[in-house]
């Protein structure tokens, strides 16, 4: 009897899996590399082209209700992307993670945005840049953040609650909450005003 009810919930529970990858597919073209690696909400979209790839050990889980759009490439190599509920990621994006990527609910994330956990070394000398090995660092984005068209984001970074980067700002370190940022590198260009009390910095991830 054990076995028979054991039997039946490890189905139940890949009926649901599947339904959720069913209704997030719906009739468009996404694809899913690995996907027992890569865990889907209910509610979620995703648009045509959009690739979500999930290898060596990586694992990206996404909220319900998000919404990605054609063309974006969620990819772990190793690592882990999370994407809370409710957040939208527009056309075209690239994140890739060797550690982790942290994505807050309601987030907003414009056309062409690049968020990346890593980086080459830049040592000069006899071994190239691309033969070099790759430092990486978490990157966490808290609730209500708003990334315009063509933000880059850097290994290392986070970004605090109800933040705007205004579009093709380059972040490359954290950015306190409840402001507008803009620039290569983004700096502050002003205060925003919120109804509530914001935290000034999310709690940072653990080295990966």
């Amino acid at each position: 009897m054990r076995l028979m009810l054991l039997v039946g919930s490890v189905l139940r529970r890949l009926l649901v899996y599947r339904r959720s990858l069913v209704s997030a597919w719906g009739k468009t073209r996404a694809r899913l590399t690995y996907y027992p690696h890569i865990s889907i909400g209910v509610g979620v979209t995703l648009g045509e082209g959009v690739r979500l790839v999930a290898t060596d050990g990586g694992r990206i889980d996404i909220g319900d209700h998000v919404t990605i759009h054609a063309g974006t490439l969620l990819q772990t190599r190793g690592g882990f992307i999370t994407v809370g509920g409710g957040s939208f990621i527009g056309r075209h994006c690239t994140l890739v993670s060797t550690c982790e990527i942290r994505i807050g609910s309601n987030a907003l994330v414009a056309e062409q945005v690049t968020i990346r956990d890593q980086q080459h070394g830049m040592a000069v000398g006899d071994c190239s840049f691309a033969d070099q090995p790759a430092s990486a660092a978490p990157v966490c984005l808290a609730d209500n953040v708003w990334l315009a068209a063509g933000v880059r984001v850097t290994d290392g970074v986070v970004v605090g609650a109800n933040t705007v980067v205004a579009a093709n700002a380059v972040v490359t370190a954290d950015l306190q909450g409840g402001a507008l940022y803009g620039g290569v590198p983004a700096r502050k260009l002003k205060s925003l005003e919120l109804d509530t009390k914001v935290e000034a910095v999310p709690t940072r991830p653990d080295p990966c």
